[in-house]
């Protein structure tokens, strides 16, 4: 059976048409060539006939949907910004119309009660404060233990929580975040840091998911914690210190102009000659920071 005819560089120069000439040197230039060469490396091997004339509404929904489907069984909120990216970019691509709604996405997920082995609703803030404050919650009907969501999505920030529990997490917060700020550290190598010393897979290293006494566990490790050359990450202060820098203007880009942080991370990778894949700003060096600054700088111009 013949393989189809490569289309994704078509529809770059379809949606770059759109977009306008200049539309290759945006920040979501990267984003969108990652979507569609994805969208065409699907097709092989589900449709080996298909030409972009035949791309249709019910191919771009299936392919979507085989997306979500995988997202759904370990989700993240970055995931999440992708897949809603991906939305965009194939209805502007191929003149669609699809909806995140036509999609379970955002439909709840299981989430059960480790004290009750009850199986949590999914409730309005409204109901657990008697306002709104925040996003939809997870709550247990049995016990009222709760947990909220990552902004804009059904994914729980971690496991539900009752009252004291809820106390001794904020605790961890105040007193992690003290500590790594202190020494200098990122939240990133703070949370590796953390990670090492529970004896935890990083996954799990979330201080959302701790149970009440693995909180009791963090305070004990973070009262001890004398900050050692053992405990420093095994990077300079000056490295640090651009890691940050290139964090803030990349979300300050973001929130400033409305861009997806994730396709907008994609885009300055792809500027840097790096894999969009592999690319984190914590393996820059000071000179890779420095161009990735000077590239945020162009964009705000």
């Amino acid at each position: 059976m013949r393989k189809n005819k490569r289309f994704d560089y078509a529809a770059i120069s379809v949606l770059c048409s759109k977009k306008g000439e200049n539309f290759n040197k945006t920040k979501e230039f990267g984003g969108a060539r990652r979507v569609l060469t994805g969208f065409y490396k699907w097709t092989v091997n589900k449709y080996p006939e298909l030409t972009i004339q035949s791309i249709n509404r019910e191919i771009c929904l299936e392919y979507i949907r085989s997306k979500v489907a995988t997202f759904r069984l370990n989700p993240t909120q970055k995931d999440h910004s992708f897949i809603t990216f991906s939305i965009r970019i194939l209805n502007e691509t191929f003149d669609m119309d699809i909806a995140d709604s036509e999609t379970n996405i955002n439909e709840p997920f299981k989430v059960v009660c480790d004290k009750c082995n009850t199986e949590a609703k999914y409730v309005d803030s409204s109901v657990i404060y008697g306002r709104k404050r925040g996003g939809m919650r997870y709550r247990c009907p049995v016990c009222g233990a709760h947990v909220g969501t990552h902004d804009g999505t059904s994914i729980p920030l971690g496991t539900l929580a009752d009252p004291e529990l809820q106390k001794y997490r904020k605790y961890v917060h105040t007193y992690f975040d003290k500590m790594w700020k202190e020494n200098g550290w990122t939240r990133t190598e703070a949370y590796k840091w953390l990670s090492e010393k529970l004896k935890l897979p990083s996954e799990k290293t979330h201080i959302a998911m701790f149970d009440l006494a693995t909180c009791k566990k963090v305070l004990a490790i973070l009262g001890d914690n004398k900050k050692t050359e053992s405990d420093t990450p095994d990077i300079d202060n000056e490295t640090l210190k651009y890691h940050k820098y290139v964090k803030y203007y990349l979300s300050k880009l973001c929130k400033d102009y409305g861009y997806d942080l994730s396709a907008t991370t994609d885009w300055l990778a792809t500027n840097l000659s790096l894999p969009v894949d592999d690319f984190k700003i914590e393996n820059l060096n000071v000179s890779m920071c420095k161009r990735a600054l000077a590239i945020i700088g162009d964009a705000r111009k």
